[in-house]
């Protein structure tokens, strides 16, 4: 893993701004048990427009660990995270140790 790059410290930080969307998004929904809601790809593509479908259980469960992201699979980047779990229709990565800085300050 090693030195981190801009480039790669900037596509943290894009991860990091797609979460916050997705929080303000759980923070208006009621848990519907089962039900799914539609939440951003947190990927690092800042043109990314696809949506992942989760529960409020799915989606709480990622955010438990601020170094995991929720993201469309085939969307992750391995130069800065590794997938870890996944679900029907999403994939959840976790951040490189050295990118907690990037992914804190977002």
């Amino acid at each position: 893993m090693g030195d981190v790059s801009e480039h790669e410290r900037r596509a943290a930080r894009n991860e990091a701004e797609f979460r916050r969307i997705n929080d303000s998004l759980a923070a208006g929904l009621r848990d519907a048990g089962t039900h799914k809601a539609g939440f951003v790809c947190e990927c690092s593509a800042t043109d990314c427009r696809r949506l992942v479908d989760l529960t409020m259980r799915e989606y709480r469960e990622v955010r438990e660990d601020p170094m995991r992201f929720v993201l469309v699979p085939g969307h992750e980047w391995s130069p800065i995270e590794d997938v870890v779990d996944g679900g029907d229709g999403f994939i959840v990565v976790e951040k490189h140790e050295e990118l907690r800085a990037a992914v804190d300050s977002g």
